[in-house]
């Protein structure tokens, strides 16, 4: 498996941004999601803020620049017919809020509803993708995002949750009903802190994070990351090898970004 560099992340708040420095003071709380838009890396904190910095191997400071109820984030890199490349976050109730991926304050707009449960979001394809705490994995272009009828395409990891294997069609019915059952989404910005409450009980451990990047999905499932192309069918998931702690992942420029409950933030090869 390709080595995971080490970066562990700073921050600050609004106004000039400080040199880095490990002791520069965190936001307070833990991190939600990660997700990379116009070459900055930008994070749902568990104390309703949102915070970014540039995506780079350096151990360069955090800003936090707004607020946020989002517990999962995702941003198209392509064209898709709905609203502007942008930041799209999923809220606690599964309402689906867009915003400007602006380095500042921006007005987040309601644009659609998520999945029950939904936990992860990516975007691909002109679509959104979405990971529930059911171990569901679901799909609806970006361009549909108010018609709310979206598609279940197989699990999130592991055997489908659809019966007979195929795809489930309807609308997102209700709401959230609360963060992930499964892996505690913890820091990488904050204290060493798990807002999740921690895993499930049980043998099967469903994904709480999901990135996008190269006509691929990524998640992590018991501590493994694994991937499997965008195609809206079953497809099964592969292996990528061992997660080493981290539980939030973002993709971008050929690599995978995460985070994990020691507060690093790390990157990896995608191959």
């Amino acid at each position: 498996m390709p080595a995971a560099s080490a970066v562990v992340p700073t921050a600050s708040g609004p106004g000039p941004s400080p040199v880095a420095s490990p002791s520069s003071a965190p936001p307070v709380g833990g991190v939600w999601a990660l997700v990379c838009c116009e070459g900055r890396l930008f994070a749902a904190c568990a104390d309703g803020t949102l915070a970014y910095r540039d995506v780079s191997g350096q151990n360069l400071p955090w800003r936090t620049i707004d607020d946020t109820d989002a517990i999962a984030l995702a941003a198209p890199r392509e064209a898709h017919g709905g609203p502007p490349a942008g930041l799209f976050g999923v809220a606690v109730d599964g309402t689906i809020r867009y915003r400007d991926p602006v380095p500042g304050p921006a007005p987040w707009q309601d644009v659609g509803q998520a999945p029950e449960g939904t936990t992860g979001l990516a975007a691909a394809d002109e679509r959104l993708f979405a990971i529930t705490a059911a171990n569901e994995l679901w799909h609806l272009p970006i361009r549909h995002l108010n018609a709310h009828n979206w598609t279940m395409i197989g699990a999130a990891a592991g055997p489908s949750p659809c019966p007979g294997g195929g795809p489930a069609t309807g609308p997102a019915t209700g709401p959230a009903g609360g963060p992930v059952t499964g892996p505690a989404i913890s820091p990488a910005i904050g204290l060493a802190t798990d807002p999740a409450g921690g895993p499930a009980g049980g043998s099967v451990i469903s994904p709480a994070t999901l990135a996008a990047m190269n006509g691929r999905l990524f998640t992590v499932a018991a501590d493994r990351i694994l991937t499997r192309s965008v195609n809206r069918y079953e497809t099964p998931w592969a292996d990528l090898g061992p997660a080493a702690g981290n539980t939030v992942l973002a993709a971008a420029s050929g690599r995978l970004i995460g985070t994990g409950p020691d507060g690093t933030l790390r990157w990896r090869p995608i191959a």
